[in-house]
């Protein structure tokens, strides 16, 4: 059974970013020598070096060598036989030195960035390292719209970025002298563990849901599943979008939608319904939500089960794997446990939330059981089929992740 809407019809449509950043807006290129400094290196291999910007000597001199830095990458990149100038392609994320010594700010970034992506689908990379801070801004930042924080947060994933094609490798600014021996096997470490998806193909497939309105269908569907599920004991992914964070005002909040994701002969099937409201509706789902041979699975299953026995009455059982958990587990960073972080660093798909997200916060941030603005965001029937996809996508990467988070535990990937 097909659903109503293709992903394409609830596609998002990006906003442009406000403002008009060009070399005009910056004029760094009128402090320096070497105004928009070129690319150094053939690129044969498809790796491309970002740094932050020109040195005062590099700019002096007009040429990226004249710098120990650099010498080191290339030094590096040759114990692993490759040649920097003939297997590499080095640029910078600020292409101007700037003889105030002004370090690029935001605006600086925004201006060369389209500069910058422009030179990166011409070269068609298979990896991309940024080292320090304002590369990984300027790169990441043009698909991670939240919370960046600082380079300690990005250092160490090698990222699969769909919208670059390519592996995004995230590191320190890279520093030939005057570094602790810790800093440098650090380092080392992350760049090798970078270096080793030169080979391995980027893999990626667009996402497929279904989403359900209509009570029948969505009765058909849980029936479905439930029975489905019950024969084979299969792990499901689930989600809820609801009117607020913690549901204890049982009286103003609700459950707009739920939805699943799970795996049948190799296949992930993933959809979105409305909240039932037939007796036979809500019978189905709790169905699937008590079903002791159906383990389930969420990220930060707190909030699925404080919802679900706030809303439905009944417990979720039997709990199978918290993803955000895992995630903890796994690398105990802070804020690199989200749903939305963790969907990016390992399949490389971010902003799919971006739309939705203003609605989901807080009226009052200080009061945990404020409502949010999504029954003002649902008022459409647009808007309404774009909280059911984000709610299908956030169930569909749960899954995902939690399968690759199952694998790495188990030792059967790295």
């Amino acid at each position: 059974m097909q659903g109503f809407f293709s992903a394409e019809q609830v596609k998002t449509i990006r906003k442009p970013a406000r403002g008009i950043f060009s070399c005009s807006s910056c004029g760094r290129y009128l402090l320096c020598n070497t105004p928009k400094f070129e690319v150094y290196g053939e690129g044969k291999k498809g790796i491309v070096n970002i740094l932050p910007y020109p040195t005062e000597m590099q700019d002096s001199k007009g040429d990226i060598l004249f710098n120990k830095n650099v010498r080191y990458l290339d030094k590096i990149f040759a114990e692993q036989g490759i040649n920097l100038a003939r297997d590499c392609t080095t640029l910078f994320a600020v292409a101007c030195y700037s003889s105030k010594k002004v370090t690029p700010l935001p605006a600086h970034l925004e201006a060369c960035r389209s500069r910058l992506f422009t030179q990166l689908k011409k070269l068609s990379p298979k990896l991309i390292f940024l080292y320090g801070d304002i590369p990984c801004k300027s790169v990441i930042g043009a698909s991670w719209h939240k919370d960046y924080g600082t380079v300690d947060k990005w250092c160490g994933w090698t990222i699969p970025d769909q919208e670059l094609n390519a592996w995004v490798i995230p590191l320190a600014t890279v520093d030939s002298r005057g570094i602790s021996e810790e800093y440098r096997t650090v380092w080392d470490m992350y760049w090798k563990q970078g270096f080793s998806k030169l080979y391995l193909p980027m893999t990626y497939v667009s996402p497929v849901y279904d989403l359900y309105t209509e009570e029948k269908d969505i009765c058909k569907v849980l029936r479905r599943t439930a029975n489905l599920l019950s024969r084979t004991g299969t792990q499901i992914a689930f989600d809820y979008e609801t009117t607020g964070l913690k549901p204890h005002k049982t009286d103003i909040h609700k459950i707009v939608c739920v939805s699943f994701s799970y795996r049948y002969e190799g296949e992930q099937k993933t959809f979105c319904i409305k909240l039932p409201k037939s007796a036979e509706g809500k019978n189905e789902l709790k169905r699937i939500l008590q079903n002791p041979r159906i383990g389930k699975i969420a990220h930060n299953i707190r909030f699925e089960a404080s919802w679900t026995k706030n809303i439905l009455g009944y417990d979720v059982t039997p709990w199978a794997w918290d993803s955000m958990l895992a995630a903890h587990i796994l690398d105990s960073r802070d804020k690199v446990s989200g749903l939305k972080f963790q969907t990016y660093i390992n399949f490389g798909v971010a902003g799919y939330d971006d739309e939705v997200q203003p609605y989901l916060k807080a009226i009052d941030p200080k009061d945990g059981n404020s409502l949010n603005r999504v029954l003002e965001y649902i008022k459409s029937e647009r808007n309404y089929l774009k909280l059911m996809q984000y709610c299908a996508l956030d169930s569909l990467y749960t899954l995902e992740l939690a399968e690759r988070q199952q694998a790495l535990i188990m030792g059967e990937v790295e």
